[in-house]
């Protein structure tokens, strides 16, 4: 049997502080290099950078000091790369913004260039809503240089042209995992236990922005509402640093720094739910395909004031209400939490088979967050149709091509590139 001729990739991750993005990098990079392939990650994510290199893998730090463009030109020098995978286009989009570099120059390497496009830029279109009053508008320049990745979650699970099966791989779930998890991190064994994951992104001073209030407020409000569900429930927060809620939960509040992959999924693998307020992240894509279940905390309302809030409810909730709702002004829909993204992200939501994955509540309807909470953590029934919903998704994204086989077809359209070093 002839042995298919291993290639060699460059993937280039410039993004310091979001792991979604980042964890799509290194999952292409591990199933090109299953199928037979070599490649060099050049990143500035400190935590991809704490992972060891293996046979076929190999992670390099970017200096960004130096400009995109002297980065990537040092490492193609260097690196016997027959494509550039660029993972992804909105973060390297950012960075190119934040350097005021010109994108021309990633077309003069002469690689065939395929660009990780998350959220599908061709449907969410090229204005991200930052904060409800603040467009951020995406350049234009991968039109037409090369071929795009589209992974499923969080683009629909269809067949197209670029779509591949994201989904991560699962934890082990059942009474062991959950009973060594439970003993790794302390966590007593009888109690229920929820999930809080934030990046290093929404950890980022937003003081002078509109943005300020909800990244503040919010993980507060949650706090109290898991604070009413009988019985009581225990919030574990990984983090890079821990948010002051012990007033509001005590020692049921649990804070984790970031974790070794390992660490990190014998912890999933002992929750019984995961709370998020984005509507996708790379934990929630492990979560789907475990069978844990999954609560988003979502807001569609826009509101200045307290009765501007008042009349999107239609009706004046409890005093308690109002002041958590004070605190979160002002308001505005959100799907990336405290970004915003909402118009932005709600053309590739929409008919998306991935929600019926999940489950999704208002941030503002406290009795209906904590009665969903309550039957998402207590209701046996609830439990076995979510697990049969995110089976059912898990086993669309399974007959999508695999990442690998998706470039390999992208580089032969493009055309080969000679694997030689380039000055």
């Amino acid at each position: 049997m002839t042995r298919t001729p291993q290639r060699s990739h460059l993937i280039v991750n410039f993004c310091d502080t979001a792991w979604g993005e980042t964890v799509h990098a290194l999952t292409i990079a591990r199933d090109l290099v299953a199928s037979g392939d070599a490649c060099v990650v050049l990143t500035n994510n400190r935590d991809l950078l704490r992972l060891p290199n293996h046979s076929g893998l190999t992670i390099e730090a970017a200096d960004l000091s130096l400009g995109l463009e002297r980065c990537i030109d040092a490492a193609v020098s260097r690196t016997p790369a027959g494509s550039l995978i660029l993972a992804d286009f909105a973060t390297f989009d950012n960075a190119l913004r934040r350097t005021r570099e010109d994108p021309a120059f990633v077309r003069r390497y002469g690689l065939p260039t395929i660009v990780v496009d998350t959220w599908d830029s061709t449907e969410s279109g090229a204005t991200q809503d930052f904060f409800g009053d603040q467009p951020v508008r995406i350049g234009d320049w991968a039109a037409g240089l090369g071929a795009r990745l589209l992974p499923a979650p969080p683009v629909r699970p269809h067949p197209r042209p670029g779509v591949y099966a994201a989904l991560l791989a699962p934890v082990a779930r059942g009474a062991e995992p959950r009973r060594l998890g439970r003993a790794l991190y302390g966590l007593p064994a009888d109690v229920p236990v929820v999930l809080f994951c934030t990046s290093g992104w929404q950890h980022v001073s937003f003081e002078g922005t509109r943005g300020h209030a909800l990244a503040t407020a919010l993980p507060h409000v949650l706090a109290g509402y898991l604070a009413q569900i009988e019985p009581a429930v225990h919030l574990v927060h990984l983090g890079p640093a821990p948010y002051p809620l012990g007033p509001v939960l005590g020692e049921r509040y649990r804070w984790v720094p970031p974790q070794a992959p390992e660490r990190f999924s014998a912890l999933l693998s002992c929750v019984d739910a995961v709370l998020s307020a984005n509507v996708w992240t790379s934990t929630i894509s492990r979560c789907v395909g475990s069978g844990v279940p999954v609560l988003i905390a979502q807001n569609s309302c826009r509101a200045e004031t307290v009765d501007e809030a008042v009349a999107w409810f239609g009706e004046r909730p409890p005093r308690e209400t109002l002041d958590r709702i004070e605190r979160l002004l002002p308001l505005y829909p959100f799907g990336l939490w405290p970004f915003g993204w909402s118009a932005f992200l709600a053309p590739l939501m929409r008919d998306n088979s991935y929600l019926r994955a999940v489950e999704r509540v208002e941030i503002l309807q406290e009795r209906a967050f904590i009665e969903t909470c309550t039957r998402v953590l207590f209701d046996r029934a609830r439990r076995e149709a979510s697990a049969r919903q995110q089976a059912a998704y898990a086993d669309q994204v399974s007959r999508l091509p695999r990442a690998a086989d998706v470039i390999r077809s992208a580089i032969e359209r493009c055309g080969e590139a000679p694997a030689e070093p380039r000055a």
